[in-house]
C-alpha cells in the first residue's frame, strides 16, 4: 500500500477562502482526459476534502490494488452481489485533524438510471456517513437539490442501518420520484465504499 501525507498550508487556507467566496472552483468539467483517469478517482482533492472536513489540517492518501482475497471479504460483507470488475486499484483519503485521523473520503462509480454516476462519500472515525456530493450525474434535476433532499436521510447512518434500508425500503421517508430513483443506488454505493474500505485498509 502506497501512503502519501499532504498538509493545509497558509497559502492554501487563502486560495480556500476566495474559492468559496467567490464560487468559481466548485466544479470542474470532465474533459476527454479526465475520462481516462481511475474508475473511482477523486476529482479536485484539496478542495473536496476539505469542504468535506473543514476542520482538518492536512490529508493522507492511501493507494492499494484490491486483490481477490480482498474481494471475497468484500463480497462476503454485502447484502447483495457485487461484481468483481467493480473492484480493483482504490485510492482512499484519510482527513487529519489536530490529533489524529477524523474521517475517511472515498469516490466510488456507479451505472445510474441516466448513465455513470460519481458519488463523493465522506465516513467519520467509525464508518458512519458524514456526508456525500455527487462528483457527477446526470438528470432532469440539479445535483444540489438530491444533495439537499437525501444528505438528511443518509447522514448518521452505519453500515447495519443501511442494511436496514435495502431490507425495508419503506422505512424511508417520501421523496421527490427524482431523490427515489437514485437512493437504492447511493445506499448501495455507501455499503460498497464501507465493505471495501473495512476489507482494504482495516488495520
Amino acid at each position: 500500500m502506497k501512503t502519501r501525507t499532504y498538509r493545509k498550508t497558509p497559502t492554501y487556507r487563502w486560495f480556500f477562502t476566495a474559492a468559496l467566496a467567490f464560487g468559481g472552483l466548485t466544479y470542474v468539467p470532465v474533459t476527454a482526459a479526465a475520462q481516462t483517469m481511475a474508475f473511482c478517482a477523486l476529482r479536485d482533492p484539496v478542495i473536496q476534502i476539505y469542504e468535506l472536513f473543514p476542520e482538518a489540517e492536512g490529508y493522507r492518501s492511501l493507494v492499494r490494488t484490491i486483490g481477490e482475497d480482498t474481494q471475497r471479504l468484500v463480497v462476503d460483507a454485502l447484502p447483495f452481489g457485487l461484481h468483481f470488475n467493480e473492484l480493483g486499484f482504490h485510492t482512499v483519503y484519510q482527513a487529519i485533524g489536530d490529533s489524529g485521523p477524523i474521517g475517511l473520503v472515498h469516490a466510488r462509480s456507479e451505472v445510474g438510471p441516466w448513465g455513470l454516476v460519481e458519488v463523493v462519500w465522506a465516513f467519520d472515525a467509525d464508518m458512519s456517513i458524514r456526508g456525500f456530493r455527487f462528483q457527477r450525474l446526470r438528470g432532469t434535476v440539479s445535483r444540489e437539490e438530491l444533495e439537499r433532499e437525501l444528505a438528511p436521510v443518509l447522514g448518521g447512518l452505519d453500515q447495519r442501518a443501511l442494511e436496514g434500508l435495502v431490507a425495508r425500503r419503506e422505512d424511508l421517508p417520501v421523496l421527490t420520484p427524482e431523490a427515489t430513483e437514485v437512493v437504492d443506488l447511493l445506499v448501495r454505493s455507501a455499503l460498497k465504499a464501507i465493505a471495501v474500505t473495512r476489507a482494504g485498509w482495516a488495520p
